[in-house]
């Protein structure tokens, strides 16, 4: 068996021989390799033979049975299909396969010998031929193409039929499948047709198209691999935009679209290096129900991405590798985005604004990422596994004060950052030393806090952004530390002191409890292990949950969950119920 594909695009070959154990080839095999002029099968292959260097499937009785493929190169100006075989299958008939004259731009004419059909996408990836004599019971032939019985359904469009507009016959209410596949014609007159079929012009050669409203349905992968396309106009009112519709359209810049259209679907402009601007203003889905959607817009021209209040998840991959892609913005409503959605992208600046969840690699080899900010809210945000690059000089803001993990298991959250970590800096609102990566990182924390970051993690560049004191009276002195931190506010209802502030132009805010104490070092209790010490558990947020004063700390009332329990100037991490 020769996979898919196998000799892709080695235009040296001239020739190609198919040994005996051979017993599938894959339609997509030899793509690119336009120098074949002949094949040859050995005469024990049980599976295919040749005839004049055309490829066939062998019937059971040694003679020829589906056209499997036609040499690229092979020159001549008519080909003649033979006769299906009566008897050699069910339907006695010769089947053309998929892909069978692609690359081929000799031919002029195919002539379709009796029992002979053409499958879906035959004609697909030729460059030549313009008229088809004959047809098979299945189809009758109107101008040297085959339509249905009936003449409702264009069934082979012969792909260089004309080079200007196409006019499809009026009688034709239905585009079939790959019906007008490779067709070199620039533009299209839709007619009377009012349904067109998954893939109907992949790989044409239209600059433009406009699909008229009487075009009530339109499936997937319509304008598929047009490479010339540059614009497209719905007049008709479609709901979504389906999957693989514009894919692999290297020059469409524009697309205009009704009203009516609510969704796009994966891979829809997959490929699309030259559209740069896409609306999603209107936009309520971003995936297909029972579908696995992906890649909507990957390796696009996609420059900024304004995310649309409609839809609340990015699904994975969605801008993978757009190059151009450097600004993103998200709603309140935004709650999710999926595996490696901007892998690769240009994005300099990232605000999770009030999502839920980053899931594993939506932010890898970002080499650009410099500013990353995880803003509070009242909810948990996880993080998946290397959510996030870090590069030289990125700034790491973490105001978030409930942060999880949901990554490899036995590892925990501090995994989602990864990359160039010793060389940025780390903005850490939350009273809690196990919120940064366990490297050397340059940290800034809270005022009052910094023993706790530098005993839990033995680490000497843990710097505070701000003095924190409070006097016997419960009055709180906020005095910055650095130029780039600006207080906003310090309030004490005496359960607990709130401070907002910014940290070079940053939003952040950090709460004490009402027993913290300024001087850490002094406020927990030493021991020497045989006497009872003062200790204090905090939850993930920097919350008192628990205190006293005995041999050890007293968790069995907590909750399942992670903690930080102060004892002795020292601070550890616990589990509960795990």
């Amino acid at each position: 068996m020769t996979g898919a594909p196998a000799f892709r695009n080695q235009a040296g070959i001239r020739s190609v021989t198919i040994p005996e154990g051979v017993k599938e080839i894959w339609y997509d095999s030899f793509d690119g390799c336009n120098g074949i002029a002949d094949f040859f099968v050995d005469d024990k292959n049980e599976h295919f033979m040749s005839i004049d260097g055309v490829l066939y499937y062998k019937s059971s009785c040694g003679k020829p049975d589906a056209l499997v493929r036609f040499p690229p190169a092979k020159q001549a100006t008519s080909f003649t299909v033979p006769d299906g075989i009566p008897g050699e299958m069910d339907w006695a008939s010769r089947f053309v396969k998929y892909g069978a004259f692609r690359g081929n731009a000799s031919i002029n004419t195919l002539i379709l010998g009796k029992r002979v059909i053409l499958e879906d996408g035959a004609l697909c990836g030729n460059l030549g031929i313009k008229m088809i004599v004959g047809h098979d019971s299945y189809t009758q032939n109107v101008n040297g193409m085959l339509l249905s019985e009936d003449g409702t359904t264009l069934r082979h469009l012969p792909p260089a039929c004309t080079y200007g507009v196409l006019t499809i016959p009026s009688t034709v209410t239905t585009l079939g499948r790959y019906s007008c596949a490779s067709a070199r014609c620039k533009e299209v007159n839709f007619n009377n047709v009012t349904k067109i079929v998954n893939q109907a012009f992949k790989d044409a050669a239209l600059t433009s198209v406009t699909v008229p409203a009487t075009v009530t349905e339109i499936e997937y992968g319509v304008f598929r691999d047009c490479a010339n396309l540059v614009s497209a106009k719905f007049e008709s009112r479609i709901k979504v935009v389906r999957t693989y519709m514009f894919s692999g359209c290297s020059r469409l810049e524009r697309v205009e679209l009704p009203t009516s259209c609510k969704g796009v679907y994966g891979q829809a402009f997959e490929g699309c290096t030259s559209l740069k601007s896409f609306s999603l203003a209107n936009m309520t889905t971003a995936n297909a129900e029972g579908l696995y959607d992906s890649r909507h817009f990957a390796s696009s021209g996609i420059e900024k991405v304004n995310w649309p209040s409609g839809i609340a998840d990015i699904e994975n991959m969605m801008y993978f590798n757009c190059k151009n892609l450097t600004s993103l913005s998200l709603k309140p409503t935004t709650e999710r985005i999926k595996d490696l959605a901007f892998y690769g992208t240009s994005i300099e600046t990232f605000n999770s604004s009030n999502l839920y969840e980053i899931q594993d690699y939506a932010f890898e080899n970002c080499n650009k990422l410099r500013k990353i900010v995880l803003a509070d809210s009242d909810h948990e945000l996880e993080l998946g596994v290397t959510s996030f690059m870090v590069n030289p000089g990125a700034g790491i803001y973490l105001d978030h004060k409930n942060l999880a993990f949901g990554g490899w298991y036995g590892s925990d959250w501090t995994y989602a950052f990864y990359g160039r970590i010793d060389e940025a800096s780390f903005y850490i609102s939350a009273l809690r030393p196990d919120i940064f990566i366990t490297r050397e990182t340059t940290v800034y924390c809270p005022g009052g806090v910094a023993s706790h970051y530098k005993k839990f993690n033995s680490r000497n560049n843990v710097f505070e952004m701000f003095g924190y004191s409070k006097d016997a009276s419960g009055k709180v002195t906020i005095s910055p530390n650095y130029s780039w931190v600006k207080i906003k506010s310090v309030t004490n209802d005496g359960n607990s002191a709130k401070v907002e502030y910014t940290a070079n132009g940053v939003s952040m805010t950090t709460v004490y409890p009402h027993d913290f104490v300024a001087d850490q070092t002094s406020g927990l209790a030493a021991t020497d292990g045989a006497q009872p010490c003062r200790w204090t558990v905090c939850d993930v947020a920097g919350r008192v949950v628990a205190t006293g004063t005995s041999y050890e700390a007293a968790v069995a009332g907590l909750r399942r969950g992670t903690y930080i329990a102060h004892c002795g100037g020292e601070s550890r991490k616990i589990y509960v119920g795990r």
